[in-house]
């Protein structure tokens, strides 16, 4: 499978990003994020995520290219599948990845984002990287429409709501989001902005909740690459978190357990007397 490509903003110009299905050595690669000081968001996702990778690979329940991913649908069209996808540049050479994406397909075929993160402190030439979260996005949604999937679900915290209603146009799709409990529609055809930058422009003015006037195209993607260039993108479903910390907790106390089996330690085991 050829690897998706989306283009973000570095240094004034717009620059070509991999977006691919990530191996084991990745996902480990992208988990050691939350060693990173200071502590953030998305280290804590990026982390939380290949948790869960972990667990959905050791049931069977993961996948690693999009062929896989047809392929165990065409044998079971209601299989719960997961993926986790990052996402690379080969000019950004001081970084390995710059984000990743988990991801879930439903048993009644719909994409589910649970974990989206964009690796904190992104720069090049001594500027910031924009447009990466808006790139991953756009990217999953495109996926999600070659794969037939009607609804492409994210259910954000408060933290990460300002920028999916920045990125996401009331009213117009099949992508939905939910915050502060509320459903709302979101951007439905996400399509190239222009051949280079790889983001939605949308056809019509749009209004943020927190604007009085719409925005045309051209405002709402310099108003969306100045939010990335400012602001942390670190998104994750509450459920996701829960299940997430959950899968953490449970592998910590197995953990001493395994470390005694390593180093040749036997069980005691109690004496019983008729």
């Amino acid at each position: 499978m050829k690897p998706i490509i989306f283009h973000v903003e570095a240094a004034g110009e717009f620059r070509p990003v991999k977006f691919t299905f990530a191996s084991e050595s990745e996902v480990r690669r992208v988990r050691s994020w939350r060693k990173m000081t200071p502590a953030t968001d998305a280290g804590e996702f990026a982390a939380l995520a290949a948790k869960r990778w972990f667990y959905y690979t050791r049931e069977g329940a993961s996948v690693a290219s999009l062929d896989e991913l047809r392929a165990a649908i065409k044998r079971n069209e209601r299989a719960e599948l997961a993926f986790l996808m990052v996402a690379s540049a080969e000019w950004a050479k001081r970084y390995k990845f710059l984000a990743l994406a988990y991801c879930r397909r439903t048993w009644c075929h719909h994409l589910v984002l649970d974990f989206l993160a964009v690796r904190p402190g992104l720069r090049f030439a001594g500027k910031p990287i924009s447009g990466i979260g808006s790139g991953v996005f756009a990217s999953l949604a495109d996926m999600a429409d070659s794969l037939g999937m009607e609804t492409m679900w994210g259910e954000t915290t408060a933290s990460s709501a300002p920028f999916s209603k920045r990125f996401c146009e009331p009213d117009r799709s099949r992508t939905c989001s939910s915050s502060t409990g509320t459903r709302c529609a979101t951007s439905a055809s996400i399509t190239s902005l222009t051949s280079r930058a790889g983001l939605q422009r949308p056809p019509n003015p749009i209004i943020f909740p927190d604007v009085k006037r719409k925005l045309t195209p051209r405002e709402w993607m310099d108003d969306l690459l100045e939010y990335e260039r400012t602001h942390e993108i670190a998104f994750a479903s509450p459920r996701a978190l829960l299940e997430a910390r959950m899968i953490e907790a449970m592998d910590k106390a197995r953990r001493p357990h395994r470390r005694a089996l390593r180093n040749g330690v036997a069980h005691r085991r109690k004496a019983v007397t008729a």
